[in-house]
């Protein structure tokens, strides 16, 4: 039997994610989160990833690094199988994470073993970058403020945002 393909990835990898428009945004993996067996929370699958207002067509070549921290949108804690599966394809490997813990994901949570930390799917990441490049609603979810809680800081929501009713902010 053949084994499905598994993409390598490693800590401050640079990675590209799909985007509605042909065009990719850009992420960088912080953390891959490893809860030991005496943990109450069990999330293993889980990984702590930074995303930032640069895009970038196919090619993807003209990313300077290390990535600017006034770009930084959001940091979330996301299953790692975009990753592993190449969905979310790593194009730069081995770079230094350089953004402070202060602004990781869940990081609040890390001493209490990561009881009350949130993560999310990669359908919920991708539709978030989706909408803050006005591709898709800002508040097409049951919680149509959800977007604006997945932002690093409240003065990254984007000025013109399409709404469910057509309007835009």
């Amino acid at each position: 039997m053949v084994g499905r393909w598994k993409q390598k990835w490693d800590v401050g990898d640079v990675f590209i994610v799909p985007q509605k428009d042909g065009m990719w945004s850009i992420g960088q993996i912080l953390e891959a989160v490893c809860i030991p067996p005496t943990s109450r929370m069990r999330r293993p699958n889980i990984v702590t990833c930074a995303f930032y207002d640069i895009r970038c067509s196919s090619d993807c070549n003209n990313i300077k690094l290390p990535l600017p921290f006034d770009k930084l949108i959001s940091s979330l804690s996301v299953p790692r199988w975009s990753l592993d599966s190449g969905a979310w394809k790593v194009i730069v490997r081995g770079q230094p994470v350089t953004l402070e813990r202060m602004y990781w994901a869940n990081e609040q949570f890390r001493e209490q073993d990561w009881v009350g930390s949130s993560d999310y799917s990669p359908s919920v990441v991708e539709g978030f970058l989706n909408a803050f490049y006005g591709l898709e609603p800002w508040d097409d979810y049951y919680d149509p403020n959800i977007l604006d809680s997945l932002l690093i800081s409240p003065d990254k929501k984007p000025k013109h945002v399409i709404l469910k009713k057509g309007m835009r902010s």
